[in-house]
């Protein structure tokens, strides 16, 4: 796994001017607070920062308020993702809400998304893509990408991860320095949810290539698998052991074009729980075969 920087701070600038990608609030912003940075290490080639961001089905969050590093980087994506409870899922499957995002250097700033996103369970993870080979090494301009936190019992929890797929959660006391814009829902909107509820795409997010996820993973007592399709047809989603004998069919049919989720339970086709261990997921469809290395644990 690769790992992250931390740094304190030796001081704390807050600044509540207007800056380049930083919008003015009608009213005073609130002001964030902040213990220190958290960013990547050297030697990277990419990495993302997920934070998880609570708020009620009423609403729909439409930006967000956070504290920035260094003014000169510029953040490629921040992306919405639905994620699992115990960590943020597949970069993959997040979508894109902001592009070529620039904040100012140890101050706090807002980015407004193209869409306001809903959520239909307790919440969303906003992810900060971070740019290529870009480490964070020291404080304010020049430093590099980097993200306040802050020491506290309340707040929003972060993960961190070099691949988009695997996570490692932060220590449970830093908590993130990030506000939501959060907006009224309105019936067709976008509506994301969080472990396996139905998610409703929004049409500019069509799927652009057949995928098969699975988590989280290792798993107890289940793993969600999570496929999509560029194009209705026939597809087949079975569970194998490591002897190549198949234990359970999931789903065998015609499924449209979209992203579609099935849930298993670690049992057989009879119903009786699998020993723990290796298993693969193996999904096809006409033209794609693809396999997942699932671990049960108990």
């Amino acid at each position: 796994m690769n790992s992250y920087t931390q740094r304190p701070l030796s001081y704390l600038v807050l600044v509540l001017l207007p800056v380049l990608a930083c919008t003015a609030w009608a009213e005073e912003p609130p002001e964030l607070p902040v213990s220190g940075l958290i960013g990547m290490t050297a030697g990277l080639e990419s990495g993302w920062l997920a934070i998880k961001v609570v708020f009620s089905e009423n609403e729909a969050l439409n930006g967000i308020l956070w504290y920035n590093n260094d003014g000169s980087v510029l953040f490629p994506r921040i992306l919405v993702g639905t994620g699992y409870t115990d960590n943020p899922g597949f970069v993959a499957e997040a979508l894109p809400v902001a592009e070529d995002v620039v904040g100012g250097s140890l101050e706090q700033c807002e980015v407004v998304f193209d869409q306001p996103i809903a959520a239909s369970l307790d919440g969303l993870y906003v992810i900060f893509e971070f740019p290529e080979g870009q480490a964070f090494t020291a404080e304010g301009i020049g430093g590099g990408p980097g993200v306040g936190y802050y020491l506290g019992e309340e707040g929003s929890h972060g993960w961190i991860s070099g691949d988009g797929e695997n996570w490692m959660r932060l220590a449970a006391d830093y908590r993130f320095s990030i506000v939501p814009i959060l907006v009224p829902y309105v019936e067709g909107m976008a509506v994301k949810s969080m472990d396996g509820a139905v998610e409703v795409q929004p049409l500019e997010d069509p799927v652009a290539e057949v995928f098969l996820n699975a988590g989280p993973n290792p798993f107890n007592p289940q793993v969600e698998l999570r496929f999509g399709l560029p194009k209705g047809g026939n597809v087949e989603l079975a569970i194998f052991n490591l002897r190549g004998e198949r234990v359970v069919q999931l789903v065998k049919g015609h499924f449209a074009a979209g992203r579609h989720s099935v849930t298993w339970a670690g049992a057989n086709a009879n119903g009786q729980k699998v020993a723990s261990g290796v298993y693969f997921a193996r999904f096809t469809t006409q033209d794609v075969a693809l396999t997942r290395r699932l671990v049960m644990i108990k």
